[in-house]
């Protein structure tokens, strides 16, 4: 039984070698944190440290982003009597934008992004004699095929650029000139990249997303830079989107309110009977995502929130409204202006606010009233006193449904 186990370890390490694939990953960052000196900004923000080609001023269109691979590419054919194109200056890229999900391992959220690849970038090296003038023909600003161009580097035995493809599966080409070579090394392989969130920022949950999409590399891949030997045959892209939001509440008016009637008390001399109650109170709300808002009260009537007087179990309906400049209804789609706050209940669900912008320390004013006929109760007793506790809850651990 001993040999029989050695052939069978044996076995298994070499099918593991065989099945095993050489990936360069590259690690993208970005995150979303709302900015008070930029209320408006709905849009993640690149933390991905610059490097590759159109890391350098002037060589790619403004705006332009790249990053190194790390990839590596032998024995490059280039020969310019050939008529297949995959011997000249080629880029064959899927410039697709691809859907990629990022989780949350915590969470276990789920959000997607969309990414594709925009720009290539490479060099050729000769290792022995010089470049001719000439040689390639000025592919890297004036490629054939769908691409764009940008400024070429150039010197003894260095031939560098990078092409912008457009969002299609895009092959561009340049015939080059004089060479008839099979082991020229091409590195400094970078890719630039668009990425883009589908939903706003602001409608994400918090958390630390991670996510991948992987690209064959290679003869006749994905991302094929002609005829050679390539040291990796897969690119991994991963995505790591960080989004923390700023929810906060503090009161900023009193928090003993009394109820008054419109006019004030000299308004209800001579008879009055009936007459609107009011008083109002605010608080500064900093928020950056959807929250719900709901009540809970001491006193209930009839569902609703109330105020009952003291030494009896009589009440009266008090109604609470809400206005929160930035903020809208998800239900109404309306801005939240003297908007009614329901007390939750199992058929009463809190109402889910949405920011329009970032808001910060904003003033909202709240007001609890109780309207003229209800109020009839109230003010054929006099010297009766009318107590209530009021809470307003902010909830923003809403469940997540991804769009």
């Amino acid at each position: 039984m001993k040999p029989l186990l050695k052939i069978f370890i044996i076995f298994l390490l070499i099918t593991m070698g065989i099945s095993s694939s050489l990936a360069e990953e590259l690690e993208i960052t970005t995150e979303f944190i709302p900015s008070a000196s930029n209320p408006s900004n709905n849009e993640f923000t690149n933390k991905t440290p610059l490097s590759g080609y159109c890391s350098v001023a002037g060589k790619c269109p403004a705006g332009t982003f790249s990053i190194n691979t790390g990839l590596v590419v032998q024995n490059r054919v280039l020969r310019a009597n050939s008529p297949d194109m995959r011997h000249h200056t080629y880029q064959k890229v899927d410039g697709i934008w691809r859907s990629i999900t990022l989780r949350d391992p915590i969470t276990r959220n789920n959000i997607t992004v969309i990414f594709r690849i925009s720009v290539v970038s490479m060099r050729f090296f000769k290792p022995t004699n010089s470049w001719s003038s000439g040689d390639f023909n000025s592919a890297g600003g004036q490629p054939e095929g769908n691409c764009g161009g940008t400024k070429a580097d150039v010197s003894q035995n260095v031939y560098e650029f990078a092409w912008l493809h457009p969002n299609n599966a895009n092959i561009c080409s340049k015939q080059v000139s004089n060479i008839d070579l099979s082991d020229v090394r091409m590195d400094r392989i970078s890719i630039g990249y668009e990425m883009q969130s589908p939903s706003n920022p602001m409608a994400l949950p918090n958390g630390e997303y991670i996510g991948s999409y992987t690209y064959n590399v290679g003869n006749h891949g994905q991302i094929d830079l002609g005829e050679a030997d390539y040291t990796d045959n897969e690119l991994k892209i991963t995505i790591k989107a960080t989004i923390k939001h700023d929810f906060k509440v503090e009161p900023k008016g009193k928090l003993n309110v009394s109820l008054e009637p419109d006019g004030g008390w000299e308004s209800v001399k001579g008879g009055v009977t009936e007459t609107r109650l009011s008083g109002s109170s605010s608080f500064a709300l900093t928020a950056s995502t959807a929250f719900g808002m709901y009540a809970e009260c001491q006193h209930h009537h009839r569902g609703s929130c109330g105020l009952m007087m003291e030494g009896s179990n009589e009440t009266v309906p008090l109604i609470i409204s809400v206005t929160m400049p930035g903020m809208r209804s998800r239900l109404t789609g309306e801005m939240v202006n003297d908007m009614y706050v329901p007390m939750k209940t199992d058929h009463i669900p809190q109402f889910i606010i949405d920011p329009v912008q970032y808001s910060n320390a904003v003033e909202s004013p709240i007001e609890f009233s109780i309207n003229a006929p209800e109020s009839h109760r109230m003010l054929t007793k006099p010297g009766s006193k009318w107590k209530g506790t009021v809470t307003l809850v902010f909830d923003s651990e809403l469940q997540f449904t991804a769009p």
